[in-house]
């Protein structure tokens, strides 16, 4: 009779010990998902951030080349039209294909400025207007790459913020797997042993 308080004691503990012990596996189980889904998410970040990265790189580089030959038509423009006439050929047909693809300028000034930078030879005003047109393409330009640029600092910024969420989170998944893995060997040996001292007491 004296057996039997200690034997519900134990039955008690016992089943206390294994419902921790499951609640704890549920717990492992979320941990381990989160921890997962959180490096697959800096993972596809971080791709699609090189992504990104990549193509600001080429539009910068671009646009930077296109500015490039627009300073150095106007400068040689402002010097005479026989300046324009001697820059290299591949900068000069550069700036005629810009001139070409603006949507900012009437057909007309293309046109006009298209055959005066083509054939050499034209009034000096019309090279003051075509000096003018060319600065304001140029500004345009400017503003645009001002734009992109801050566009990718911004998106940058954005990464590194998530970046260090998604590390803080992956960080404390970890740490909280490692302490309950650890609790879950104790209260395993602590069924084990629970278990033997209900047996022995029976």
């Amino acid at each position: 009779t004296c057996a039997l308080p200690i034997f519900d004691e134990l039955s008690s503990k016992l089943e206390a010990l294994k419902a921790e012990k499951t609640q704890l596996e549920q717990e492992l189980a979320g941990h381990q998902s989160d921890r997962a889904t959180a490096k697959q998410d800096a993972e596809k970040a971080q791709s699609l951030r090189n992504k990104e990265n990549g193509e600001f790189k080429a539009a910068e580089l671009d646009m930077s080349k296109n500015i490039a030959a627009m300073k150095g038509a106007i400068s040689a423009l402002e010097k005479g039209l026989g300046s324009f006439m001697q820059m290299p050929k591949e900068q000069s047909q550069l700036v005629q294909r810009l001139i070409s693809t603006n949507s900012d300028v009437d057909d007309f000034q293309k046109q006009e400025a298209l055959s005066m930078l083509q054939s050499g030879s034209q009034a000096q005003g019309s090279t003051d207007a075509i000096v003018g047109m060319l600065k304001a393409m140029k500004d345009e330009m400017d503003k645009d790459l001002g734009g992109i640029v801050s566009a990718e600092e911004s998106a940058q910024a954005a990464f590194e913020d998530m970046s260090a969420a998604k590390k803080e989170g992956i960080a404390a998944s970890s740490s909280a797997i490692e302490s309950k893995t650890q609790r879950a060997g104790e209260l395993a040996v602590s069924i084990v042993t629970t278990a033997d001292d209900i047996e022995d007491t029976t």
